[in-house]
């Protein structure tokens, strides 16, 4: 059975190549279309093709949410903007962009940042379980218009800040907007 098995794939094969020996300009011509398409796929992903390049921003808010801009810094929150601090901004929707409200900020607390620093500075030797406990117990969140700041390691109160509300008693499912 194995041998008939076999001689039915060696066949298969042997059928296959005469029809590529019979028509050997349309198979040049899928292989250029198949190289050109990984050449093109390699040129677009290439850092240094313009088009490549995502926009790495965040939503930031310097007015507790009223308003919002995006920026492309790569510091942690809080960020300086025009001498007032600046909170990551999570901006959401519920009717496909029309209109667009921060649920909540979130930023580094004041210690958790400075250690960040620390541990940027530090490079490639800084210890990867204090950049962790850092960024763990140094992220705190809020809602707009709320003066308490909570810890994102405190799970039960983080989530009641985290979970978007529509302003206004609005309905429809809530989802992130890009920046």
């Amino acid at each position: 059975m194995l041998a008939q098995l076999d001689n039915n794939v060696g066949e298969g094969w042997r059928g296959f190549r005469e029809k590529v020996n019979q028509r050997p300009g349309l198979v040049i011509a899928v292989v250029a279309v198949v190289v050109l398409f990984f050449v093109w796929v390699g040129f677009t992903a290439s850092s240094n093709h313009p088009r490549a390049r995502v926009k790495a921003g965040q939503f930031f808010s310097a007015d507790d949410g009223a308003t919002w801009f995006v920026d492309e810094t790569q510091e942690l929150p809080p960020v300086d903007h025009g001498g007032r601090p600046a909170y990551r901004a999570f901006v959401v929707t519920n009717d496909d962009g029309k209109t667009r409200w921060v649920s909540y900020l979130e930023r580094l607390s004041d210690d958790a940042k400075a250690k960040m620093e620390e541990l940027r500075a530090q490079g490639d030797s800084a210890d990867p379980d204090v950049w962790a406990s850092t960024l763990k117990a140094g992220w705190e969140v809020k809602k707009p218009g709320q003066d308490k700041w909570v810890k994102l390691s405190d799970l039960k109160e983080a989530a009641k800040v985290t979970e978007p509300v529509a302003p206004n008693g609005g309905s429809g499912t809530i989802s992130p907007v890009a920046p």
